[in-house]
């Protein structure tokens, strides 16, 4: 299962604080379209057939697509200026 780095946490739980339920909201990872391209969005709860991952206080939803992409990743984040980078690497 994908597994994030605290430092990835840290930048969700940070963008999460825009949400109406920060409590709820998580970090979404799904399907673009019908190419194999992941999207990542701030969601307000996981849609229905999601997987759910918390760690480090944060949560992240996976859609049916992602979860398989993602299975062996490990999840991290770049700030650089105002810009957030998710980088996905193997989990180590």
């Amino acid at each position: 299962m994908l597994t994030f780095t605290e430092n990835a946490a840290t930048v969700i739980k940070g963008l999460l604080t825009t949400a109406d339920e920060p409590t709820r909201a998580g970090l979404r990872i799904g399907a673009s379209g019908e190419d194999s391209h992941l999207a990542v969005e701030i969601a307000p709860a996981p849609e229905a057939g999601d997987a759910v991952i918390e760690d480090h206080g944060a949560r992240v939803f996976l859609d049916e697509v992602a979860v398989p992409q993602l299975s062996e990743r490990e999840l991290d984040a770049k700030i650089t200026g105002e810009s957030v980078q998710f980088l996905l690497r193997e989990q180590p």
